[in-house]
């Protein structure tokens, strides 16, 4: 069953799926999973943040988050307002260092976006090739089309050549590759139109 997440849903399984999402962006932002599983969880909890729980469809069997989708129209998103609930989150000194380190990803990833973005993808590993990404997306898709928007985007990162290949066979499309300047991280840009 898939659901929008409340905030009362919020917790460190679902959490932990959002770090698992990436090869390199979460513990290249937040750190360990240690450090990292509480922070999301924190960010998650509140409004006005990519990783809010208004942005993320859950995926649950047995009572359990199996997988999620983060995804949202950027121009609904405040960077006065984020940084704020980022604030709630991080110690000032974190907070400072964590601008730092995302100013490339922001610069890159976010320029030129528009339509609906897609943030974070992940299934729990056992629960993988079962299909539940594949209905998280088209929840997405549907939410997009609710909401009037024409067109979906998302980034994966050039070493992930499975994640390219599943959005691939749902009808995205490589449109640019970016680098990542300071980073030495690259991804695909890539694109639906809805």
């Amino acid at each position: 069953m898939i659901k929008e997440l409340s905030k009362n849903d919020v917790n460190d399984d679902i959490a932990a799926l959002v770090y698992g999402t990436g090869h390199y962006m979460p513990p290249y932002l937040f750190g360990g999973s240690d450090e990292a599983i509480p922070r999301i969880a924190g960010l998650s909890a509140l409004e006005d943040n990519t990783f809010s729980h208004r942005h993320t469809l859950a995926f649950y069997e047995a009572g359990k988050p199996r997988g999620i989708l983060i995804g949202y129209d950027p121009s609904k998103i405040s960077a006065k307002k984020e940084a704020k609930d980022y604030s709630k989150v991080f110690s000032p000194t974190d907070f400072a260092f964590l601008g730092l380190k995302a100013i490339p990803f922001r610069i890159v990833l976010m320029m030129g976006t528009s339509g609906f973005y897609i943030q974070n993808l992940s299934v729990q590993k056992e629960y993988r090739k079962k299909g539940i990404g594949g209905e998280l997306v088209e929840s997405a898709v549907k939410k997009a089309c609710d909401a009037g928007l024409k067109s979906m985007a998302l980034d994966v990162a050039i070493s992930n050549k499975n994640a390219r290949i599943f959005y691939e066979a749902r009808g995205f499309k490589v449109e640019k590759t970016r680098k990542m300047p300071l980073t030495g991280f690259g991804s695909y840009r890539m694109k639906r139109k809805l």
